[in-house]
């Protein structure tokens, strides 16, 4: 399935385990509870696809683009989305836990309740996204640009993040530090 086109597919509840959609356009695809378990979709165009819990658990999303894309209750732990460009992309309630995000654009992102335990975030662009009640715990965070992010609420025990980085953010009530203190003041 390299190169595909599909485009408005309506692909829901597909199997595609281990497939190579390197390149696919899957702009606007349906696919609702697809498994993509270690498929490969680098570079793939996946902007306003609905992926709502969908299985990319160990897929390969390399540069791949994510723009709007819905994947709410989706499980991507152990993904590589390395480059990826996920701008206003909707991730309520995700399972990114231990997954490589390094370098990717996720401006504007809804990632409430979401796990990004142990995630790597290095140098990623994350301007505005919303990480209200998120768990972040050990998670990398090196680098990566925080300005207007919200972490009310949200876990960042054992988080590698300067505490520059921190100062950039809109909110941090109620969070748990990388220390594992709780913020309790407002800005």
């Amino acid at each position: 399935l390299e190169g595909a086109k599909l485009v408005g597919a309506n692909l829901n509840g597909t199997n595609l385990t281990g497939s190579n959609l390197t390149e696919a356009n899957l702009f606007e695809a349906e696919l609702t509870d697809v498994n993509l378990f270690e498929a490969n979709l680098s570079h793939a165009n996946l902007r306003r696809a609905n992926l709502n819990r969908a299985n990319l658990t160990k897929a390969i999303l390399h540069e791949a683009d994510l723009t709007e894309a819905n994947l709410n209750s989706a499980e991507l732990s152990l993904a590589d989305l390395q480059g990826a460009l996920m701008d206003s992309i909707s991730l309520i309630g995700i399972n990114l836990k231990e997954s490589n995000l390094s370098g990717c654009r996720m401006q504007n992102a809804n990632l409430v309740n979401a796990s990004l335990i142990k995630a790597n975030l290095r140098n990623a662009i994350l301007n505005g996204t919303d990480f209200t009640r998120a768990n972040l715990s050990s998670a990398d965070l090196s680098g990566a640009d925080l300005q207007g992010c919200n972490f009310t609420s949200a876990n960042l025990e054992g988080a590698l993040v300067s505490e520059e980085a921190l100062l950039h953010t809109a909110a941090l009530e109620n969070a748990i530090l990388p220390g594992g203190e709780r913020y309790h003041h407002q800005r």
